[in-house]
């Protein structure tokens, strides 16, 4: 797909997202198709590392990310150009949009981390197969830049993704306990509470700023 034909999905394809339901006189009509949530993991499984924006910081980054992964239970398996570098990105496009593609096409893998933010995952939005991901379904993990793909994931493969930790990353325990709460069980996620100080008392309070309840898409990001 071309950046023009992808931009151009990207307006026609905003509305699912941002503006599920149409509301008429009669009736409320949901436009959006059901969203496809990947296979829960299980502890055991093989979670792919892959690094589809910044190159590496430090010579121990990889490893970093590998024990991190092991932490939680998994097997790491890193993408074949982990290490690449093309300028500031980790590396050339063509190297990143195929880790992204054989990750998601390898039945041993059933996770999928972004190694690490930064800048360069739009850059390879006009290249995703997207009918490769929709038929693989798999939990796709990462923050920051990794947003863009995120979002594109969600978009065009119809498929629930997971605004988390990248594989780098200065993980706590709370952050472990609920990352993998989420991709592991099918349930609602119920209440977020607020991780505990040394002291017993959560560091931070809720606040509800316009009382109700609402129902919708979470949406999440930060680019």
């Amino acid at each position: 797909m071309n950046r023009k034909g992808f931009i151009k999905r990207i307006a026609l394809g905003s509305g699912l997202i941002f503006a599920p339901f149409v509301k008429t006189e009669s009736k409320t009509l949901t436009t959006a198709p059901a969203l496809v949530r990947p296979p829960r993991v299980r502890p055991g499984d093989t979670a792919a590392i892959i690094s589809p924006a910044g190159n590496l910081v430090g010579n121990g980054d990889v490893e970093q990310a590998m024990a991190s992964v092991r932490e939680l239970g998994f097997k790491p398996k890193l993408g074949a150009n982990v290490g690449s570098r093309w300028g500031y990105l980790g590396g050339r496009d063509s190297e990143r949009i195929s880790d992204i593609h054989d990750a998601f096409a390898d039945p041993e893998v059933k996770l999928i981390f972004a190694l690490r933010g930064g800048y360069g995952s739009s850059r390879l939005l006009p290249m995703l197969d997207f009918d490769l991901i929709k038929r693989n379904p798999k939990a796709f993990v990462g923050f920051s830049d990794n947003t863009s793909l995120i979002l594109a994931l969600n978009m065009f493969s119809n498929m629930v993704t997971f605004y988390g930790p990248n594989a780098h990353f200065d993980w706590t325990n709370y952050t472990r306990e609920n990352l993998t709460r989420m991709i592991s069980n099918q349930n609602p996620a119920g209440i977020m509470h607020s991780p505990v100080a040394s002291n017993g008392r959560p560091l931070h309070s809720h606040t509800t700023i316009v009382p109700g309840s609402a129902r919708g898409p979470l949406i999440g990001g930060n680019l």
